[in-house]
């Protein structure tokens, strides 16, 4: 089951931006990431950046194909404190005179207060927002409005925890949100969530990713982004399985590298045997042609037979006297 686990992670991606983008104006924002990784079951911060008050270009600062979770708030992005009761009849209660198909919603409950937040956004700002990003060849493949985003990281919060971020303050009691207000003051604290500490400049695009990484819900994504988000996984399959093909063929050619290395050094040393072979039959036929010269030699001589001269020699030898001496040949 782990394993299937890890292949998904795999697919979907193992390391993700998250943004917060605080929208000022048409082309000006306040523009935080975070690079998150996650490596088995645990997700830790690699890199982060802070820039204030930058136009949309600088976005180009981020790596192409990277995957972005994205938070959005300020102008464009209304907040509403508005009862929990009035979320029972629909979201048709919260924009009486608006076309829901226009709008995209998002809510949160703030614990037992009875309350609860409604972000909205339209539905073409978004897609402007989403295409600034497609047009720099990054993936926004989740986005999350205002403080909606904080709501998976409540169980690592300490209890009692006052967050003051860009443009909103919320508090924390007992594992859930009570109460949120919109704060202009600008706050540079820092707070433990799980094992990190964090900027309070940073935990929403902290937020972000670790919301993506981590919990993997997709109740909350727009349809736009889900095509988005499809490609995404489609194009990171695909580089996947060119990537495994290459590894399969790299591998394929040095199993025959080695095997054609072992079969080489083979092939060496018996060929080094053969021609040893051949030196010594060529030699042995050499001998051969040399002995059947000499016995050629030694019959012709007539050294194979009998000779008289020698007989005679040896008969007028034995007549000579005993103490004759032979002293000169001459």
């Amino acid at each position: 089951m782990k394993a299937f686990s890890y292949i998904e992670n795999f697919v979907k991606g193992n390391e993700i931006f998250g943004i917060h983008l605080n929208v000022k104006s048409q082309r000006e924002y306040d523009f935080e990431y975070l690079l998150l990784k996650r490596k088995f079951e645990s997700i830790s911060v690699v890199s982060k950046k802070k820039n204030e008050a930058d136009t949309i270009l600088s976005l180009d600062q981020l790596p192409l194909n990277s995957q972005i979770s994205l938070c959005l708030s300020g102008n464009g992005v209304l907040v509403k404190k508005v009862d929990s009761s009035q979320l029972e009849d629909g979201l048709g209660a919260v924009l009486p005179n608006g076309n829901l198909d226009e709008f995209v919603v998002q809510q949160m409950e703030l614990g037992k207060t009875g309350k609860a937040l409604v972000v909205i956004v339209r539905k073409d700002f978004l897609q402007t927002i989403v295409d600034e990003f497609l047009n720099r060849k990054l993936w926004l493949v989740d986005v999350y409005l205002g403080p909606i985003v904080l709501k998976n990281l409540l169980p690592l919060f300490e209890e009692n925890t006052c967050l003051q971020l860009q443009g909103m303050e919320l508090e924390i009691s007992q594992g859930e949100f009570v109460s949120y207000q919109k704060k202009t003051n600008k706050s540079w604290d820092r707070y433990r969530i799980g094992d990190e500490l964090i900027d309070s400049n940073h935990v929403l695009p902290f937020a972000c990713g670790i919301s993506t990484l981590g919990f993997g819900d997709t109740t909350h994504i727009p349809e736009l982004l889900m095509q988005v988000r499809s490609e995404s996984i489609s194009r990171r399959i695909a580089i996947g399985s060119q990537v495994a093909f290459l590894a399969l063929v790299f591998l394929i050619l040095l199993m025959n590298f080695i095997r054609f290395d072992a079969v080489n050094e083979e092939y060496s040393r018996f060929s080094a045997q053969l021609q040893t072979g051949k030196n010594l039959l060529f030699r042995m036929n050499d001998l051969k042609d040399e002995v059947a010269q000499k016995e050629s030699f030694y019959v012709k001589s007539g050294l194979d037979t009998q000779s008289k001269l020698s007989y005679y020699s040896d008969r007028i030898a034995s007549c000579l006297p005993s103490r004759l001496s032979f002293n000169l040949l001459g």
